[in-house]
């Protein structure tokens, strides 16, 4: 203690109360008062002790390799205590206090879980599942009804009783939605039942496309349309990869999910496979067909031609296949995109305009919706085995984003690149281009632009493969562009795709069609599904040749790669009405399962879809009457 005692002189008593609170009441390190033999700081302190209530004197040394405290009462008697007995103390007790505040919240947590786990007196619970018999969300076929209620008396569900004669039909769908498991198919939680019914626990939706469409919900989203149909195609995808048809897609049975966090786009959920069906797994979208009961399963104005037909054929059974279900969607895919209509007219006359093939896309302007037309018109093909897959569907340049439409352009300039003339590549794409350039596609471009692509080279107004190679050109040089054409092309790839697709909307569909006949090679592989098609474009029928007409008496000429121009200028051209003729008259080459380009197709042939569109039309198109007369006379 010789330490202690050569520093005792040196401390000061500090006079004051002090207030007992356990053996520490509380320490003021008042100054460093100097350092101890092995060199660690000593501090004047002030605090109070259990002992005394008198101020006491505190300073910090060591002693045998352990952190010391000395407390001096006003009587200068020592009270020893190591560090760890002055702090262990005041730790425990905070951590008891802790413990008790964490304790008291669990019960109080637990008090309000269970009270919100016990159902209300009005609610009627089976197992594991409670609904309230009030709370009716929708009605189904054979007296189901859909309740809204709670599995495990916490997550929100939607309860389906199903009249227990019924059950085979939900049997059916239980075992379905126990085989899979998709963030697009309604999700299956439990099954209970009673003396009179089955209760089926699954998925609750915020509710379906048809109440979302046709607006008979108070609560108002805005979700985008392209994005519902390809959120329901995954589904259907995943259905169909298990080999399962739905059978009945319709509005009512697409659901949208409740809201989720901010963050998270809402899901669109398939949901009702009461009528699903199993398939061989040999059954493709080829023809072949799964033979089933005589009963007719879907919603009348909804189901394919073909599986009405087999009924009116009286047939002893009905046959099912994919195409059952690409039908339905086609139809879903127009309904979606028109805000409610349907591409067969009123509900009235729907089923028969099915049976006959006879289809109104008038809602989707040609030129403005080709791509949706294009896909449309191939789903509800009255053949299936016209009809493309679900896989083909999905490919569809409809759900491109501008970047993929971009590197599709590209891709195609750079395959065409080092292609010749006459090979059958080029003669693809060449063939109907007429309608993509518009006449000459020069003519429809800024004047800055036009000017920029004459620096380097030549360009043929007639050409789809000069537009691609001039698109592709801009894109790789875009930085070395002025910046009054950057601006006027707009930012990569959003604008400067729209600067393209806004002025030949044709470009891209009638591009992705040409190369449908060389999808198999390495560079086009990802943009297509290797079982299916879709066929070529219809005509337009507008006569661009009439509004390129020689002006104010100036006469046309070829440049040597054959382009027409006009004393010099690259923006002019003209067309003989031969050149028309057999530009429509030509037939791509192009081999799938689901659609073959022939002479012998009528279909192919352009002049019969004329006048097959316009029947049932208040108006023709403007010049329609010439231009059929023209075409008919060129095909004999």
């Amino acid at each position: 203690m010789e330490n202690i005692n050569q520093y005792m002189d040196e401390l000061a008593i500090i006079e004051q109360d002090v207030q007992k609170t356990g053996d520490i009441g509380y320490m003021v390190i008042d100054d460093v008062i100097g350092k101890s033999e092995e060199n660690l700081p000593m501090f004047a302190m002030s605090g109070g002790v259990k002992e005394d209530s008198s101020v006491a004197v505190t300073f910090l040394y060591h002693q045998q390799g352990h952190s010391m405290m000395l407390f001096l009462d006003s009587q200068h008697n020592e009270k020893d205590y190591t560090c760890d007995n002055i702090f262990l103390e005041p730790l425990l007790e905070t951590l008891l206090f802790i413990f008790i505040i964490i304790v008291g919240l669990s019960a109080l947590l637990y008090l309000f879980v269970r009270r919100k786990s016990i159902p209300p007196s009005n609610f009627k619970s089976i197992g594991k599942i409670c609904f309230d018999p009030k709370q009716i969300i929708g009605y189904g076929s054979a007296g189901t009804v859909v309740y809204k209620g709670y599995f495990e008396n916490s997550q929100q569900i939607a309860v389906k009783r199903v009249i227990i004669d019924y059950f085979t039909l939900a049997e059916r769908e239980i075992e379905l939605l126990r085989t899979f498991q998709h963030q697009n198919l309604i999700r299956y939680f439990a099954t209970e039942s009673d003396e009179l019914f089955k209760y089926i626990g699954i998925e609750l939706a915020h509710y379906s496309l048809a109440d979302y469409i046709e607006g008979t919900n108070d609560q108002t989203i805005d979700l985008d349309p392209i994005d519902i149909l390809y959120q329901t195609g995954l589904g259907l995808e995943h259905l169909h990869s298990l080999n399962i048809v739905h059978r009945d897609i319709k509005p009512q049975n697409i659901l949208i999910s409740m809201p989720l966090k901010p963050s998270q786009k809402r899901k669109i959920l398939i949901s009702d496979f009461g009528v699903s069906k199993q398939i061989a797994s040999t059954t493709s979208m080829s023809g072949e067909y799964l033979e089933t009961t005589h009963i007719v399963r879907g919603t009348v104005g909804w189901i394919a031609p073909e599986v009405i037909q087999s009924k009116l054929d009286r047939q002893g059974s009905i046959k099912f296949a994919k195409p059952v279900d690409i039908f339905s969607f086609g139809c879903l895919f127009y309904y979606v995109m028109t805000k409610g209509k349907h591409p067969f007219g009123e509900s009235i006359e729907r089923q028969a305009n099915i049976l006959k093939g006879r289809f109104n896309l008038e809602h989707l302007p040609d030129e403005e919706n080709l791509l949706k037309t294009n896909i449309v018109e191939s789903m509800i093909a009255l053949k299936s085995t016209e009809r493309p897959s679900i896989e083909a569907i999905l490919k569809h340049p409809l759900f491109w984003t501008p970047a993929r439409q971009l590197a599709f352009f590209q891709d195609v300039s750079d395959r065409l690149e080092k292609a010749s003339h006459d090979s059958d590549l080029v003669q693809s794409l060449e063939k109907g281009g007429f309608d993509v350039v518009k006449g000459d596609w020069r003519r429809h471009i800024t004047e800055d632009l036009q000017h920029d692509l004459t620096k380097f080279r030549s360009y043929r107004g007639s050409s789809v493969r000069d537009l691609l190679r001039g698109l592709r050109n801009k894109k790789h040089h875009y930085l070395e562009l002025n910046p009054s054409l950057q601006k006027s092309l707009g930012a990569i790839p959003d604008e400067f795709v729209s600067y393209f697709t806004s002025r030949f909307p044709r470009l891209l569909i009638h591009s992705y069609i040409a190369m449908q006949a060389f999808r198999e090679e390495r560079i086009f592989k990802d943009y297509y599904a290797s079982n299916s098609c879709f066929p070529p474009l219809p005509r337009t029928w507008k006569r661009y040749f009439e509004s390129n007409k020689p002006k104010n008496g100036k006469t046309f000429s070829s440049d040597e790669d054959g382009s027409p121009v006009e004393n010099g200028s690259i923006y002019k051209n003209s067309f003989s009405s031969s050149e028309i003729g057999s530009d429509i008259n030509d037939n791509n080459p192009i081999e799938c399962d689901n659609w073959r380009s022939t002479k012998s197709n009528a279909g192919a042939d352009p002049t019969n879809r004329f006048f097959t569109d316009l029947k049932g039309r208040d108006k023709l198109p403007e010049g329609s009457i010439e231009m059929a007369a023209t075409l008919t006379n060129l095909n004999a």
